[in-house]
């Protein structure tokens, strides 16, 4: 029978003798006596089974079936099982985006495609996943940030040192390795230094430098429309803009799991692009919004090129080109917004969440600080806190008619109940005299007596 002995907390040693009578030994860590009795057990049986030539029970073989690779190494190791084939980088990547590729946008994988020939470009296919250090992680790192010339800035590297750590969180959940050797590389937040504000002078002579309707109107979409370019303009035609109720439907691929569509306004400042296009689309007969330069079989606007011709545009306006082009038009926009609108309204339109805005997009602009600077903070006072000689007087910018005949009114409503309340109106606003006259207004033969019956004076 196995034996188990606790050498910590967590950590057990599960001890046997093996069918040549050899003295063996499995550790576990990281886990309960539950489960190490449970080991025990099957250690057993496979034990058992080796000793006398019979198969393992069905409950037994799903449970190996079950191991991960860690685990069935350690099995094997002590010849209780057949030594599995160990996963290589290139079999795990390749069944794993093959199960991914369903809920990844088209754009999202492809950056994963991306990630995915740096990792095989240097570390090669046959790499064993179990054979991965923290080293080799700080090596990619290196090799990322010196050697790779398609990768041209920080953000970019840690983006797919970011997706490397996915995929071997994946390989954990799988028990193919048992530690992520990307983990102690601490990917650093959103750099705010990085954001550009586009002011609306900025963004005029960018769109007057624009050569036609079509890529003013691209950037209007970018700027004031808070769209995602090209991915959102890619399915986006003219049946989607609704004239009558000033609104445009957009499809988001990126969001498509969860928030496959939103609704944006046909803002004031993207309306006048919006409509030189439609006049142009009328004549020609076209049915997408942006025709320009589609390609492929999915009839899909070129990101790069969009990217590469938005860039000389801007130039051509005397404008130095900022990092993230279109990211900080979507950023601007939404914090432009948030000025202005609910959160909760303003992410509705810009599709992303309240968390995803505040982390990533919201940002201090200078304006704000100028307002700021500017800007008088009212304090309300407390209505206690007022002294006689600070309430408001009978002044004649008041029409001290209609408060008379308002609080007539609630005389006659509430009858003697509104003694009261009469009088205290009166003395919060500081008119004790106002109470007085609505009093003596109203019937001379009805004294009013509190919660008495009414006296009838003769």
């Amino acid at each position: 029978m196995a034996s188990i002995q606790q050498r910590g907390k967590g950590s057990f040693l599960i001890q046997f003798y093996d069918k040549n009578g050899k003295h063996r030994g499995v550790s576990l860590s990281g886990t309960t006596k539950k489960v190490a009795d449970d080991w025990a057990r099957r250690i057993d049986i496979l034990n058992t089974s080796q000793r006398s030539g019979y198969p393992i029970d069905g409950n037994t073989a799903d449970w190996l079936q079950g191991l991960g690779d860690v685990e069935a190494a350690k099995l094997a190791k002590v010849g209780l099982v057949e030594a599995r084939a160990v996963s290589t980088l290139g079999d795990f990547l390749t069944k794993f985006f093959k199960t991914q590729k369903k809920d990844w946008a088209l754009l999202t994988y492809r950056k994963h495609k991306t990630t995915k020939k740096y990792l095989l470009e240097f570390f090669k296919p046959d790499k064993r996943l179990r054979d991965f250090t923290p080293a080799d992680a700080d090596a990619f790192q290196q090799y990322l940030k010196h050697e790779c010339d398609t990768v041209d800035s920080d953000a970019t590297m840690w983006k797919h040192i970011s997706n490397a750590r996915v995929y071997f969180n994946a390989a954990i959940k799988s028990r193919q390795v048992t530690a992520n050797p990307f983990s102690h590389l601490k990917i650093p937040k959103c750099a705010r230094e990085e954001f550009y504000h586009i002011t609306p002078e900025v963004a005029q002579k960018v769109l007057d430098a624009c050569p036609d309707s079509q890529w003013r109107l691209i950037f209007a979409f970018a700027r004031y429309g808070g769209l995602r370019i090209p991915s959102e303009l890619n399915g986006l035609q003219w049946s989607h803009v609704n004239w009558e109720q000033d609104k445009i439907l957009i499809h988001a691929p990126k969001t498509i799991r969860h928030k496959p569509k939103r609704f944006i306004p046909i803002f004031p400042e993207l309306r006048p692009y919006l409509e030189d296009a439609w006049v142009l689309a009328q004549e020609r007969g076209d049915r997408d919004v942006i025709t320009i330069h589609r390609k492929g079989k999915k009839n899909e606007i070129s990101g790069a090129y969009i990217r590469s011709r938005m860039a000389g545009i801007i130039e051509s306006a005397g404008v130095e080109p900022w990092n993230d082009l279109f990211k900080n038009c979507r950023s601007t926009r939404e914090t432009e917004l948030a000025d202005t609108f609910p959160e909760h309204v303003v992410c509705s339109w810009i599709g992303n969440s309240v968390a995803v805005a505040r982390k990533h997009y919201l940002r201090v602009t200078d304006e704000h600080f100028r307002l700021g600077a500017t800007a008088t903070v009212m304090v309300p006072a407390k209505v206690e806190e007022k002294t006689e000689a600070a309430k408001p007087a009978m002044g004649d910018d008041v029409d001290q008619e209609l408060m008379t005949q308002v609080m007539m009114t609630m005389t006659d409503i509430l009858g003697h109940d509104a003694t009261e309340l009469v009088e205290e109106l009166a003395k919060v606003l500081g008119w004790p005299a106002l109470a007085q006259l609505v009093l003596e207004c109203q019937n001379p033969e009805i004294v009013l007596e509190g919660l008495e019956p009414p006296v009838i004076s003769l």
